[in-house]
């Protein structure tokens, strides 16, 4: 039972993170994926996925990270940063994060010209395993 329970809850976690890729603009609806830290480590994986799928040269589209921690003791970050032309990040994390707590990185995507963009967004955490999420996206003009 408790390997169901396991499987059915890193299921849940990891399914929401990749986002579709179509040839249309997403919607401009932020969304919205959580990253959740346990005792020692992050929860079932320390490394996501995401895909901002098409969206024109010029415009913009941003999805939103919450890290939070469902431990009992507080997780120090040391970072939190964006790699890539296309991407960047605002955060309202502090250094340290209380049980309970969470807090968020809102990553935006603007591409400037047709094209593919990788990136990631970086959680620099002390004592702990770093938390990277890899970005991806493409840039057109029609």
């Amino acid at each position: 039972m408790k390997s169901l329970l396991f499987l059915a809850t890193a299921f849940l976690i990891s399914v929401p993170v990749f986002a579709h890729e179509s040839s249309e603009e997403i919607s401009t609806d932020t969304e919205e994926y959580t990253i959740t830290v346990n005792e020692d480590s992050v929860s079932v994986q320390e490394s996501y996925n995401y895909n901002f799928g098409f969206v024109k040269k010029g415009k913009s589209e941003t999805a939103r990270f919450r890290l939070r921690n469902n431990g009992n003791y507080p997780f120090y970050i040391n970072e939190i940063d964006t790699s890539g032309k296309a991407f960047s990040h605002k955060e309202n994390c502090g250094g340290v994060l209380w049980p309970g707590q969470s807090c968020r990185a809102t990553v935006k995507f603007a591409p400037k010209e047709v094209g593919q963009y990788n990136g990631s967004l970086h959680f620099d955490l002390i004592g702990r395993s770093d938390i990277w999420v890899y970005l991806r996206g493409w840039g057109y003009n029609y």
